[in-house]
């Protein structure tokens, strides 16, 4: 619907602002990248049979077992990040100097991605640690800290309640918006494969929180949800 919303708009800028109107023009042009991006992430969210799941990764160079996000949205959003930045830049050398913040913005916002410091949603599990990667940057705790996990009712989210400090890598604050607490953790499942029930019991099992039942192994030896 929003595809076809941008692709109208954009077809109405064409045909009725001159081509001597350059600013409109770009507007026009980016609302097509837009698009075509949006209509890729729809044919790759169809494409798509399997979202990720619980995989064994490397953390810092520690084993782990990781549940990342799919990351089709994450590219579509920072392909969209980019598209404004190039837009800005070159409303701003046509003289459009008001749009020069909006530019700079989201040029900070690609860059932190690129380094690192964004990072896709996720949540993983070391010998020693449990972590929670999300787009405002990582957080993490020693295993023997964490003394409740559960989902959050009707919702797609996992509730991790921690004693202590939890030690967190943050983004510069006008680029994350979420408010973090000193006794908890939250990570959004949406896209991760399994359910937030399931990851908060297998996270249960895996810290002796309580018995789990009906997991298989995975080939590390850990208890694992099954990928949906």
């Amino acid at each position: 619907m929003l595809a076809a919303l941008g692709a109208g708009l954009a077809s109405v800028v064409f045909a009725a602002v001159p081509a001597d109107v350059v600013p409109m023009r770009m507007l026009a042009w980016y609302t097509v990248a837009a698009v075509v991006a949006t209509l890729a992430l729809a044919i790759a969210l169809a494409a798509t049979r399997r979202l990720p799941g619980l995989r064994e990764a490397e953390v810092e160079g520690a084993p782990a077992l990781v549940a990342r996000s799919w990351r089709g949205e994450w590219w579509h959003a920072t392909a969209l990040d980019a598209g404004l930045v190039v837009l800005a830049g070159v409303l701003t050398g046509l003289g459009l100097w008001q749009v020069a913040p909006v530019g700079a913005w989201f040029l900070v916002r690609v860059a932190l991605t690129l380094t690192g410091r964004r990072r896709n949603e996720g949540l993983w599990l070391t010998a020693t640690e449990v972590g929670h990667d999300a787009a405002w940057g990582r957080e993490r705790v020693r295993r023997e800290q964490v003394t409740r996990v559960r989902s959050i009712g009707g919702t797609s989210y996992l509730l991790l309640r921690v004693e202590g400090e939890v030690h967190r890598e943050l983004c510069p604050r006008p680029w994350r918006r979420r408010r973090t607490t000193d006794d908890s953790i939250v990570v959004r499942c949406a896209w991760l494969g399994p359910e937030a029930d399931d990851l908060a019991a297998w996270l249960r099992a895996e810290l002796g929180l309580e018995a789990a039942q009906g997991f298989g192994r995975a080939a590390t030896g850990s208890h694992s949800p099954g990928d949906h």
